[in-house]
């Protein structure tokens, strides 16, 4: 429709690349190029259909090897010796790391806490989220009827970092030091594939009475009370050390 002969040129040129580049399909009326389109989707659509079906014939093919070399992975670490909670605990947390490496999960964080501190906790909890940070914290993770020993179990071997908070309640309190030496105990074992250990300190008072585990890490000054701003250093420090491995 150009009768400019400048734009005219122009335009032919442009015609020319599209040609070059791509699959040019032409028509002369509003209607054929409905048509056309319509069948080119319905032809997309069916030949992405298939594509599906032909990626779920795969994986359901390739499932038994990966289920019979797992079992015979499993069966043998067994017969040298370990015990069977270590070799779970070692799965979840190789997948874990494989998730995260791969893009499909977010690095997660492990609230350890007393139940006296859990308002202060929650503030963090909900903080951390709201700037992506997945957290697991046992009042939002929790269900009636779970067994909750070996939820926090599954929860420290599955998580990336893991956030004590020290305070006068938690120093005093059996299951936060549980947690603490669970912690300790994947940390020495798997090293390839541990979690990073962050304490926060919400009461300097309980300085000279920290746990032996944790003097030589670099802890978290929340004391002063500016929770946002502790969250946002928490932020930071977690995001910072993602891809440590």
């Amino acid at each position: 429709m150009e009768t400019d002969p400048e734009k005219l040129r122009l335009l032919n040129r442009w015609k020319m690349i599209l040609r070059n580049r791509h699959t040019v399909a032409p028509y002369k009326q509003g209607h054929d190029l409905a048509v056309q389109v319509v069948a080119d989707l319905s032809r997309a659509v069916n030949q992405m259909d298939e594509a599906e079906q032909e990626r779920a014939k795969s994986k359901a093919a390739e499932r038994p090897r990966i289920w019979d070399e797992m079992k015979a992975v499993v069966s043998d670490a067994i017969d040298q010796g370990l015990e069977e909670d270590t070799i779970l605990s070692a799965i979840r947390r190789s997948l874990a790391n494989a998730m995260v490496a791969e893009g499909t999960k977010e690095p997660r964080v492990f609230l350890s806490y007393s139940s006296k501190d859990k308002g202060l906790v929650r503030d963090f909890a909900t903080g951390l989220e709201q700037r992506g940070i997945s957290v697991w914290f046992d009042e939002m993770q929790l269900r009636p009827g779970d067994d909750w020993v070996r939820k926090i179990e599954q929860a420290l071997d599955s998580s990336d970092f893991i956030a004590f908070f020290m305070s006068q309640n938690s120093m005093h309190r059996g299951f936060v030091q549980k947690e603490l030496n669970l912690a300790f105990s994947r940390w020495r074992s798997m090293p390839s594939g541990r979690a990073l250990i962050l304490p926060v300190l919400l009461d300097k008072s309980v300085v000279p009475d920290m746990p032996p585990l944790l003097r030589d890490i670099q802890w978290l000054d929340a004391s002063d009370g500016d929770i946002p701003e502790a969250i946002d250093k928490l932020t930071e420090a977690i995001l910072r050390n993602a891809n440590r491995y």
